[in-house]
């Protein structure tokens, strides 16, 4: 029993450092969309 607790424990360890690092991967997907789209539009529609 105890070792199911602890393998339960060690795998939610692992899924909640993996949602972090999702967190950031997403967050630097959403930084080059935008750098991508203020290359690809025109100027005068800059709205960052």
């Amino acid at each position: 029993m105890l070792k199911i607790q602890r393998l339960i424990s060690h795998v939610s360890v692992e899924i909640l450092c993996m949602i972090e690092t999702l967190k950031y991967v997403a967050l630097f997907v959403c930084f080059l969309v935008m750098l991508v789209i203020k290359k690809l539009l025109p100027k005068k529609h800059d709205y960052v």
